[in-house]
């Protein structure tokens, strides 16, 4: 291409946006818990496709401006993020939650099995030079999505214009009125264990996923010597089987769940621990590969984090909602510090230890993913919850009406109202 980069350098701007993430995450749950989900939602999606499309004349300028344009780039997806989890709080009924993440997330494999092989075809007969097209598409793309989000997102069911008041009823009916006072019991917060136990388990997957994600295309060249059409096609697999195994968590959990009469909380800790150390086995195999052996790794490679999205999608990443509805945004905003730290240090990592790009190297890597992968899953394991917690919740509930036999440990999953 036109910007001959070294390892080094690479991995210092892929890092760029996690620092940027870093900072504004904790305001972005605050304000969203405060002022609701849709303002930062929309605006944030706008930005973040504006920002996309200045990427390339940041690039040919110089590093350091594109490293700006990351900060800025992970500073608006820090402010909104959180959003999201705040805008399921006020709409998900309390038996379909994880059926509704597991819809809502499918759009990241989703994604990534689309720009993967369309970079690929957009490097070779894009516009400018082809990789400028990357951002040039995905940036307009994600403009026209804002456009669209005005008027399909509202904060709560009750601000909606347009659905039924028997639909509005529905999601609002079965739960628990709570209080949400303006500040967050930080201190009750900060001490909890099922809390940190969450944060642990998310620097653990978000390092997994982060170091595949982002490196993913250079393990495809380097290791595995693939040509760069290849390398679109087989980069995208894992995220093929990530798309189903969320479709498959989002039509089996509570079926599977009911089967298993288990407590929520056993089940959501059976699930993480099965998914983390099955994800870190498919790695430490991975390292012991040569590359003669080139679809047995992308095998395992596609297993690792097709496993992972277990643990995250039907273990941990809804817990925030049963733990803590009524501060599901902050505490969202303070969990995502602890996942771009893992977006910091990885790249950091993985250009430190890979100068020349060898089998050997690139095993350091797996190693320690696959370590951390391991330690997520025996601290979830321990500490892990998906109790209501006695901090999150007025000394005076009251029940509303509504169809209990829908509930699933209605006092596990209260909603905000």
């Amino acid at each position: 291409g036109d910007l001959e980069w070294s390892k080094s350098l690479q991995e210092w701007i892929l890092s760029g946006f996690f620092y940027g993430f870093l900072v504004s995450l904790v305001a972005g749950g605050w304000v969203s818990d405060r002022f609701g989900g849709k303002l930062l939602f929309v605006l944030g999606s706008l930005i973040q496709s504006l920002l996309a499309l200045a990427i390339p004349a940041a690039a040919r300028y110089n590093p350091a401006a594109l490293f700006i344009v990351r900060i800025l780039q992970g500073l608006v997806c820090g402010l909104y993020l959180p959003s999201h989890f705040q805008l399921f709080s006020k709409w998900s009924h309390p038996s379909e939650r994880t059926r509704l993440m597991s819809f809502a997330y499918m759009g990241f494999p989703l994604a990534l099995v689309i720009i993967y092989p369309l970079s690929s075809f957009l490097c070779q007969y894009g516009i400018d030079g082809g990789w400028p097209s990357i951002f040039y598409v995905t940036g307009f793309f994600g403009t026209a999505c804002s456009l669209f989000f005005c008027s399909l997102v509202y904060d709560s069911p009750d601000k909606h214009p347009r659905i039924s008041s028997l639909e509005r009823s529905y999601i609002t009916g079965n739960s628990l009125r709570v209080n949400k006072p303006l500040k967050p019991p930080l201190k009750s917060i900060f001490l909890s264990a099922p809390i940190n136990a969450n944060h642990v388990a998310h620097f653990c997957y978000s390092w997994g996923y982060i170091t595949m994600a982002t490196n993913l295309p250079l393990i495809m060249k380097e290791v595995l010597h693939f040509d760069v059409r290849q390398n679109g096609i087989y980069s995208s697999l894992p995220y093929i089987g990530s798309f189903f195994m969320r479709f498959i968590i989002a039509v089996g959990f509570a079926p599977i769940h009911k089967l298993t009469k288990l407590g929520l909380t056993n089940f959501r800790k059976i699930n993480h621990t099965f998914g983390a150390v099955l994800a870190g086995v498919s790695l430490m195999f991975l390292t012991m590969l040569t590359c003669q052996q080139p679809y047995l790794a992308v095998s395992l490679i596609t297993l690792s984090l097709v496993v992972a999205d277990i643990a995250f999608t039907s273990g941990y990443a809804c817990s925030f909602l049963e733990l803590a509805p009524p501060y599901v945004g902050f505490l969202t905003g303070v969990n995502n510090v602890f996942g771009s730290l893992a977006g910091v240090l990885s790249p950091t990592l993985v250009g430190f230890v890979t100068p020349n790009g060898t089998h050997e190297e690139w095993n350091i890597v797996l190693f320690v993913t696959a370590g951390f992968y391991f330690l997520g899953a025996v601290v979830y394991l321990i500490f892990g919850s998906s109790e209501l917690q006695s901090w999150a919740v007025d000394e005076e509930k009251i029940p509303l009406l509504g169809d209990q036999e829908d509930i699933e440990d209605t006092r596990h999953k209260a909603l905000l109202q």
